[in-house]
């Protein structure tokens, strides 16, 4: 356990990161980060606040939560701009918003009287740039989630504000003092696409849910008593989703019967669209229940046999944690950064080919996953359960400085 040095001294905190609750509303991603941190950082009696990029707002909204303090900000121009209209996402928006952010920093800090002793910002480098630029010692730029690799060269995002968004990054990557990753995977990808070896502390991401327990199995599967697969993300291409329906109707085509069950958010919307139309053509095993708050979400895990998560990439996945956590038998993509803290090489595919064979041996030897996850749920609790405490020793080195 990591020893905290001036654990007396009672930090004050800057958070800035996108969708802070309520706004965002699907399971998992950075809300579900953040929510957890500043219940961490508040029990533990340090100042918090949150600023977030919020949609569907036309100026700043300030609540206080607690001993947490929220600054909700507009992400886009305001309407006495000829150029934009109302809630358009472009990169002078993105860049507003991260002026404005600084901004507003810069104004709590001068009314309240208040230095802030970490600032701490998502891994978008919108978020972080102005931050890097002005406090350089002070700013946190941590990589949870993969937006560097998948959001900016994401081809579903508009062409000027992936390119716009990917030199935001890599300036604000380069010019970091301070990067935390919980994923060596990750920081590998980031180094190889900059052409430079990025110094960071790599802290692992800690849970404090209780998910529910998986009920015991009782009999093998067949066509009254068929696998449940649950999948946990946004539809679109990049979280793997439509290749996992891919491989459950190639193996049911064999008479392996599997059923999906998806919950996620619905954007882009024609991905949604495309859920409804192979609805219609016969894939009745195929359910789609659209997003779900994370609470409820951690409860669904106990009603399912086996979670998938075939994500073209994702840093650490919140949905693979939860799942393992609550001892649901989990195969994961060795695109996502959580197999940094696998040792079961067995829950983890590689190709669409491996995810075929897994989902195969799954159905036919299944109690050898329940062994494994149940090996694998223990030995994460293990590596995890000192990761606040981590980061809180991290917050203090960096506010010494």
């Amino acid at each position: 356990m990591t020893h905290l040095k001036n654990s007396s001294k009672k930090l004050n905190v800057c958070l800035v990161y996108p969708g802070y609750p309520p706004y965002e509303r699907e399971s998992g991603g950075i809300a579900s980060y953040v929510q957890e941190n500043v219940k961490f950082l508040t029990t533990s009696g340090h100042n918090v606040v949150v600023i977030s990029r919020t949609p569907g707002i036309l100026r700043p909204i300030k609540k206080s939560i607690k001993s947490t303090q929220i600054i909700y900000l507009p992400h886009f121009l305001p309407r006495t701009s000829k150029l934009f209209t109302l809630l358009e996402f472009n990169k002078y928006g993105a860049y507003f918003y991260s002026y404005k952010a600084y901004k507003y920093l810069k104004k709590i800090e001068k009314e309240t009287n208040i230095h802030f002793d970490v600032i701490e910002t998502s891994d978008w480098g919108g978020e972080g740039y102005f931050f890097v630029k002005k406090f350089p010692e002070r700013t946190i730029i941590k990589c949870d989630t993969p937006s560097f690799i998948s959001e900016s060269y994401n081809p579903n995002n508009p062409a000027y504000l992936s390119h716009f968004v990917k030199k935001l990054e890599k300036k604000t990557l380069l010019k970091a003092k301070n990067i935390v990753s919980n994923s060596k995977n990750l920081m590998q990808k980031i180094n190889g696409v900059l052409h430079k070896k990025l110094p960071f502390t790599l802290i692992q991401l800690s849970m404090k849910t209780n998910p529910a327990h998986k009920t015991k199995y009782k009999n093998k599967f067949s066509k009254n008593n068929p696998m449940k697969i649950i999948f946990s993300g946004r539809i679109e291409k990049r979280k793997g989703i439509f290749d996992l329906i891919k491989a459950v109707k190639q193996l049911r085509d064999h008479g392996i019967f599997l059923e999906l069950y998806c919950f996620g958010a619905t954007t882009p919307v024609k991905q949604t669209d495309t859920i409804t139309i192979l609805q219609n053509n016969g894939y009745k095993w195929l359910h789609f229940y659209g997003a779900v708050p994370r609470n409820q979400m951690i409860e669904q895990y106990k009603n399912y046999d086996l979670c998938v998560v075939p994500s073209v990439f994702d840093s650490f996945c919140l949905t693979a944690l939860e799942a393992i956590y609550s001892k649901l038998p989990t195969i994961i993509s060795n695109t996502t950064g959580i197999t940094d803290l696998i040792s079961d090489k067995n829950l983890i595919f590689c190709s669409f080919n491996e995810m075929l064979l897994k989902l195969e041996d799954a159905y036919f030897n299944y109690p050898t996953y329940i062994s494994a996850i149940n090996a694998t749920s223990a030995e994460l609790r293990y590596k995890t359960r000192s990761a606040n405490r981590d980061r809180l020793s991290y917050y203090y080195k960096i506010s010494t400085n």
